[in-house]
């Protein structure tokens, strides 16, 4: 790129010389004003929707592909992605910027409330459903108080016993702790709820 300043040119041809100056002043490249970064969660319906406030041409892409022209883009990824925006002024300089999409979802979590241990049913063990958790603890406690079963891995279930002994029939209440994986939604929570045992 030349620099702006004052230029000279000189032509010489023989004993004949001629000198001519010019005023360089290049056109500036194009501001980007853009959010360069958005959370999205893709289990929601709606995509999420980039913007650019550059008023020229303006350009989406991801890698090699061209996803879209103007000042809007909407995107559903299944992963963290960055997009590229590139931009032309009226005289034809360009300017690019990433845009980042991060995947964030809030986290979700299921305890259900009647196990029926050692039967065939579904419920027979008090098993964690859910996504987009980390730092999991579930403690479950008898009417007394005692805790009877507790753990910090949402794979590791209750079978309704307690010190190789069958608890009995009743309503025992638990807590479960844990956070969510993205900052956005980071935490800590806190569940309670009962759990009846049925045999």
């Amino acid at each position: 790129m030349i620099e702006p300043g004052n230029y000279q040119l000189t032509l010489a041809i023989g004993s004949c010389a001629a000198k001519r100056s010019a005023i360089v002043q290049p056109y500036p490249f194009p501001l980007i004003t853009a959010q360069e970064k958005y959370t999205y969660c893709n289990e929601d319906p709606e995509s999420v929707v980039l913007k650019s406030q550059f008023s020229g041409k303006q350009t989406w892409h991801s890698g090699d592909r061209l996803l879209g022209s103007g000042p809007t883009l909407a995107v559903h990824p299944d992963t963290n992605t960055t997009y590229l925006l590139q931009v032309e002024s009226e005289h034809g300089c360009k300017s690019s910027k990433p845009i980042q999409v991060e995947l964030c979802c809030a986290p979700r979590l299921f305890v259900p409330n009647v196990i029926t241990p050692f039967s065939s049913d579904q419920n027979s063990q008090l098993a964690i459903f859910g996504k987009y958790y980390t730092n999991f603890e579930i403690n479950v406690f008898s009417r007394w108080g005692e805790i009877v079963f507790s753990s910090k891995d949402p794979d590791h279930v209750w079978d309704g016993n307690y010190r190789s002994e069958s608890m009995p029939i009743g309503v025992y209440a638990w807590i479960v702790t844990y956070e969510g994986v993205c900052p956005d939604f980071k935490g800590p929570y806190k569940k309670v709820g009962e759990v009846t045992v049925v045999r």
